[in-house]
């Protein structure tokens, strides 16, 4: 199933070059200007930003260590290194990574940073899952991911944000109590 998915999106490469640009925008690069835009629309909003930067530092880490850890696990191939027929349209990966393609961690830090937002501020965070969606899928139709993957890093990200909401609630009540 993850194959006949992952060829009828990267099937659409290479036939129009805007969708390229866009793709491949969004699969490698959009990651690195979410923490810009975070700090960009507190500001403009005006809101304390200490707390959620404090939460995606911590949620980033323990995010990107699980995702290593089950990486190392599992050790599955990227798509375009299993099949000869998908292609692979990431500025990354010009040759075959010897990295493995479970779970995303794109997906999964993108996603940790949503889930973290969106506890914190709703409207915010719904945009900044959206955001999120568009990288994961992005990478599956540049060859570099399985839906499956990408699965995995949400659920990954969503017990690690959500544990971490939790804590730092816990941390707050019990603050409040001293």
């Amino acid at each position: 199933m993850d194959y006949i998915i992952i060829k009828f999106l990267n099937n659409f490469l290479t036939k129009f070059f805007y969708l390229d640009v866009l793709v491949i925008f969004f699969a490698d690069f959009f990651i690195f200007f979410i923490p810009f835009l975070i700090i960009l629309v507190y500001l403009l909003k005006r809101k304390n930003i200490k707390p959620i930067i404090l939460k995606i530092v911590v949620g980033v880490f323990i995010t990107g260590f699980l995702n290593y850890i089950i990486t190392e696990i599992v050790q599955r191939l990227r798509p375009f290194v299993l099949y000869e027929d998908i292609i692979q349209l990431s500025r990354f990966f010009s040759i075959a990574p010897t990295d493995f393609s479970f779970p995303s961690d794109h997906t999964a830090i993108a996603f940790v940073i949503a889930f973290l937002v969106y506890y914190q501020w709703k409207n915010f965070g719904k945009i900044l899952i959206i955001i999120s969606l568009l990288i994961g899928i992005s990478r599956v139709i540049i060859g570099i991911h399985f839906l499956t993957d990408i699965l995995a890093g949400i659920i990954v990200a969503f017990v690690v944000s959500l544990l971490i909401h939790k804590i730092f609630i816990f941390k707050n009540i019990k603050d409040k109590s001293n």
